[in-house]
C-alpha cells in the first residue's frame, strides 16, 4: 500500500440507504405510470412537465418523505428504492441496442423511473448521448463485450463519475432493473478523504488533470480543460473516471496523487446488486458507481436497465 494511503482503506464501507415499497404503496405507483404511459412519447422530452408534476405529487407520502431527506441531505451515496412495480408480462425480450429498447412494454416502467426521479429534481438527456434521450437504456450488445462503455459485459465497467467530463453533469444517477444477470452487478465506490494524506488531497484540489469525454458520447474536444478531482471545497466530493482521467503531462506530483486516489477508491469499491423492481440513485458528487463483468447471451434474458440523469432543483 502507498505511504500516502491510510491502512484503514480496506475497511471503509459505502452507506446505502433502502426504501422498500408496501405492496400498497407499490400499487399508487403503478397507477400514475400506467395513466402517464399514453403521453411517453421518449426522447428528449418524453413526458409533459406538467402532467409529470402533477403525477409525482400523488406518490405515496412516505417514499415523498424518504427520498426528500436523500435529496436534502446528500448523506448516502446510494439511495435504493425496492418494490417498484414491474410488470414483467407486457416486457419484450431484452434488446441487443439501446436504439431498440424504446419498447411499448417497457414505456410504464421509464414512466415509474421519471415519477421517483422527479422526487429528486430534473432528469435531462445529453445530446452527445443515446441521440439525447433522457430515459436511456443500459443493455449488453453484441461487438461491445469489451468496450470501455455501459453496453459492454464481459470487461468489467469502471468506476466513474457519470459525465465527469461535462461541467453539468447529473447530481445523481437512476437506475431502474428491469432484468438482473448473473454476474454483473453495479458497483459503487467513494472517497473518505481521512484515507488519503492531506498533501495528497491538497494537490488533488487543484486543476492538475485531464477528463476525457468517454466513448458512449460523440465528443471529441480539441483540447482538455485542467480541473480538480478532488472538490476544493468539499473533500468528500469527486470528479474522476478511472478509465478517462490522467495527470497532465510532466507533473509526476499529481501521477502520484491520482494513483493514490484510484488505491482508495479500489479499496472501497463494492458491490451493489440490484434485482428486478430495485430503482437506485447514485449521489453522482460523492460516490462513484461501475459494473462487475458477465457472460452476455443475447437471448432476450440479458440484464435491462433504464437510466436517467438527475438534477437538483434551485
Amino acid at each position: 500500500m502507498n505511504d500516502h494511503v491510510r491502512e484503514h482503506t480496506t475497511m471503509e464501507r459505502a452507506s446505502i440507504e433502502r426504501i422498500e415499497l408496501s405492496e400498497q404503496e407499490r400499487h399508487q405507483v403503478a397507477r400514475l405510470a400506467t395513466e402517464l404511459a399514453p403521453a411517453f412519447v421518449g426522447g428528449r422530452s418524453p413526458l409533459p412537465t406538467r402532467l409529470l408534476g402533477e403525477a409525482a405529487g400523488r406518490l405515496p407520502a412516505r417514499l415523498v418523505a424518504e427520498v426528500a431527506q436523500v435529496r436534502e441531505r446528500r448523506l448516502p451515496h446510494a439511495c435504493v428504492v425496492s418494490g417498484a412495480p414491474l410488470l414483467a408480462e407486457r416486457l419484450e425480450p431484452t434488446p441487443q441496442h439501446w436504439r431498440e429498447a424504446q419498447t411499448a412494454g417497457s414505456v410504464v416502467h421509464a414512466c415509474v423511473l421519471l415519477l421517483v426521479a422527479d422526487l429528486l429534481g430534473e432528469s435531462f438527456g445529453w445530446a452527445s448521448q443515446q441521440d439525447g434521450r433522457v430515459v436511456t437504456d443500459v443493455v449488453p450488445s453484441p461487438g461491445q463485450e469489451d468496450s470501455l462503455v455501459s453496453s459492454s459485459s464481459r470487461a468489467e465497467l469502471a468506476w466513474h463519475t457519470e459525465d465527469a467530463y461535462f461541467e453539468q453533469r447529473a447530481d445523481f444517477v437512476g437506475l431502474f432493473c428491469l432484468r438482473a444477470a448473473t454476474g454483473g452487478a453495479t458497483t459503487v465506490s467513494f472517497l473518505d478523504p481521512a484515507q488519503l494524506s492531506a498533501d495528497v488531497v491538497e494537490v488533488l484540489q487543484q486543476p492538475r488533470f485531464l477528463l476525457r469525454p468517454d466513448d458512449a458520447h460523440d465528443v471529441h474536444p480539441d483540447d482538455l480543460a485542467r480541473t480538480w478531482l478532488v472538490d476544493p471545497s468539499d473533500a468528500r466530493r469527486i470528479r474522476v473516471d478511472r478509465d478517462f482521467t490522467d495527470a497532465v503531462a510532466d507533473d509526476p506530483e499529481a501521477a502520484r496523487a491520482l494513483d493514490d486516489l484510484v488505491e482508495v477508491l479500489d479499496a472501497n469499491l463494492q458491490d451493489l446488486p440490484l434485482a428486478p423492481g430495485d430503482i437506485a440513485f447514485v449521489d453522482n458528487a460523492v460516490a462513484v458507481h461501475g459494473r462487475r463483468s458477465f457472460t452476455p447471451r443475447f437471448d432476450g434474458t440479458d440484464r435491462w436497465l433504464k437510466r436517467v440523469n438527475v438534477r437538483t432543483r434551485a
